[in-house]
């Protein structure tokens, strides 16, 4: 059969390029088979002793295509290859990879196959390989096992028979979250927004919700049309004790608006869209990860801590408030607004004032938006002596406000993201 003597020259060069195999070598061994077989075939039968009429019985079982037992010329020409290709102090390994992604009913006939060709875990395997290593999400092997067998079948008991040791359970996330370091480097990223993103995906990843195939989306440019997010004209709350507000050119203050340029969450809310499919899906994974005990230094994390109090203000509010601090006392009876400031507001327990870049000299002009290069900054925490600790669940839960914010102020919708599990 030259054609399959061809086959099997290609397929074991193969498994070493440089390895020459003469096809006359081939041919040879076919030859020994065959005249061996026929040896055996030409005695005759009244002639045969019984240790004679058992090697025809395995023989003829080594013969048979698709038997167990199977060990023909093809096999040992495998086996005579791997031996020739084994390397000092090294040995051949079969991988078989995604094991659990074939059709259900060949997983389970693999199993079985590679189980009969090495009957007991001390014998020498039918191919000659030192190990087996099959690659495959064990718990999809389990649900697939119980959705063809049933729940009461003892699935521990079934898989144990095709390991020698143990199951090896191997996890890449130190390896994922290396490289998501790698990517986000933080140390240019002066307004924390890439400390940030580096921080939730590692959480997701520790939390299971992330893979690689996911995680190497995030090369992905995710883009919307900016948009208006709020404005105003001026100044809407009455103006008559301002003579000691913070801002002494405040009357020029006009048309004040703020865009989608100015809350860069959006884009990680429209990323986490892309990776995890859907934004629902992506909210779910984030309640998940409100109960985690973590703690992080309030001083290592100031960054992160800054952004999300800015983008906390500019989501959350509206009106004056987003603009200004105002500043109110009782006169003539009433509760006036006494003065005005630069705006800001209180996160993690602590007082942040917003700076802006507009002042007498680089006034408001409204040819850009009113938060344009603006950072939220805490003068309490770079004067903070003592270690002071920070649960990530306040972190997480942040960021939960803040989706329902953007999604109540229709900020959501606009970046093309949909989100059902709130009531508008």
């Amino acid at each position: 059969p030259f054609l399959l003597q061809k086959f099997m020259a290609k397929f074991l060069v193969k498994l070493n390029p440089t390895l020459e195999i003469p096809i006359e070598l081939i041919e040879e061994l076919h030859k020994i088979c065959k005249s061996y077989k026929n040896s055996i075939s030409n005695k005759k039968s009244s002639e045969k002793t019984i240790s004679e009429e058992t090697l025809d019985y395995v023989s003829e079982g080594e013969e048979k295509v698709g038997s167990i037992y199977e060990h023909n010329y093809i096999t040992k020409v495998i086996n005579y290859f791997l031996k020739e290709i084994r390397i000092e102090n090294k040995k051949n390994v079969l991988i078989i990879d995604d094991i659990d992604r074939i059709d259900p009913d060949h997983i389970f006939r693999i199993l079985n196959i590679l189980s009969a060709h090495n009957n007991n875990f001390d014998s020498k395997n039918k191919f000659d390989f030192d190990h087996i290593i099959l690659v495959c999400d064990l718990e999809n092997i389990k649900r697939i096992f119980y959705h063809k067998y049933g729940k009461e079948v003892d699935f521990e008991g079934y898989i144990d028979k095709f390991y020698s040791t143990h199951i090896m359970c191997f996890t890449n996330s130190d390896a994922i979250i290396a490289y998501i370091k790698s990517v986000f480097q933080t140390s240019e990223d002066k307004t924390g927004y890439l400390k940030f993103m580096a921080l939730m995906i590692q959480s997701f990843v520790e939390q299971g919700s992330l893979s690689v195939r996911k995680i190497l989306k995030h090369k992905y440019q995710i883009d919307f049309e900016k948009f208006i997010l709020y404005e105003q004209s001026g100044l809407q709350e009455d103006t008559f004790y301002m003579h000691r507000g913070e801002i002494d050119f405040i009357e020029n203050l006009k048309n004040l608006y703020v865009d989608s340029g100015d809350l860069p969450i959006l884009n990680f809310f429209k990323l986490m869209t892309f990776i995890f499919g859907d934004f629902n899906d992506f909210y779910d994974s984030l309640c998940k990860l409100k109960s985690s005990k973590d703690s992080i230094q309030y001083k290592d994390f100031i960054d992160l801590i800054s952004f999300l109090a800015l983008q906390n203000h500019i989501s959350t509010k509206s009106g004056d408030e987003l603009f200004f601090t105002m500043f109110r006392e009782q006169a003539s009876g009433a509760n006036h607004l006494a003065s005005v400031g630069w705006p800001g507001n209180t996160f993690s327990n602590k007082n942040f004032k917003i700076n802006l870049k507009w002042n007498a000299g680089n006034r408001y002009s409204s040819l850009e938006s009113y938060f344009n290069e603006a950072k939220a900054y805490c003068k309490e925490a770079e004067y903070e002596k003592t270690e002071t600790i920070i649960k990530l669940s306040f972190i997480f839960e942040a960021v939960e406000k803040i989706a329902h914010s953007c999604a109540e102020f229709g900020y959501l919708e606009k970046a093309g993201i949909h989100f059902n599990r709130i009531n508008l």
